[in-house]
């Protein structure tokens, strides 16, 4: 069960980095800014981060009130004043993601079935190996590997007819 793994673990790194950010706020602010306690937990909030940005380091993401980023208060006449400058929240990958290891597997996987139909296309002798077994006799319905002299056509696989039946059967 790695479906979802990645989800998991960028879920639970979210909320250590806010545990974290809301440690170092209610750290860095005094008794007098705080009018209840309850001010502490929400010093921090996260803004919509647009969908261009991707995982990456912290310090490329853009603060509240930056140019791609929720806009300051309207109405405000010191909207810029007050935007405090906040981290945009992280974008979560897909609930059903699986994990970069199955990711690759699946990658294989594919890569290898189309190469065998590839091979089974291109090689007579790689399609005679993989699908067919050595026959004792010939009869109806065998099929024959032709391989002709080097320059003097392509190898193929060819089915025996049934036998010619005279068109003027002896009575």
């Amino acid at each position: 069960q790695t479906a979802g793994e990645p989800y998991r673990v960028a879920v639970a790194q979210r909320e250590r980095l806010d545990a974290l950010e809301r440690e170092k706020a209610n750290a860095t602010a005094t008794q007098a800014q705080l009018a209840d306690p309850g001010e502490a937990v929400e010093a921090v909030k996260p803004v919509a981060v647009p969908d261009v940005f991707i995982f990456g380091d912290e310090s490329d993401w853009p603060a509240a009130g930056e140019a791609g980023t929720a806009p300051a208060a309207a109405g405000s006449a010191n909207a810029t004043d007050t935007a405090e400058l906040l981290k945009a929240e992280r974008p979560l990958p897909h609930e059903w993601l699986p994990n970069a290891w199955v990711c690759v597997g699946i990658f294989l996987l594919c890569t290898s079935h189309a190469l065998f139909y590839l091979m089974c296309h291109w090689s007579v002798d790689w399609k005679v190996r993989v699908f067919f077994a050595h026959a004792h006799a010939l009869h109806e319905g065998c099929y024959v590997r032709f391989k002709p002299q080097p320059h003097k056509g392509k190898a193929a696989l060819v089915r025996l007819p049934p036998p010619a039946r005279p068109r003027n059967p002896p009575c």
